[in-house]
């Protein structure tokens, strides 16, 4: 996937690396959320509410 088209390159990146932490006894791990998928996450629970 990594010699395909860009964000195919750069997912093959992503999982090098991802692959590389999990690898790695050593490394810690941090989610972060972009901020849309906040705000989206918020409006399904406004929406459910409703």
């Amino acid at each position: 996937m990594g010699k395909t088209a860009f964000q195919g390159r750069n997912l093959g990146r992503a999982a090098k690396i991802y692959d590389a932490m999990l690898q790695d006894k050593e490394c810690t791990i941090i989610l972060c959320l972009t901020e849309l998928l906040n705000r989206w996450c918020f409006l399904r629970r406004l929406w459910r509410s409703c």
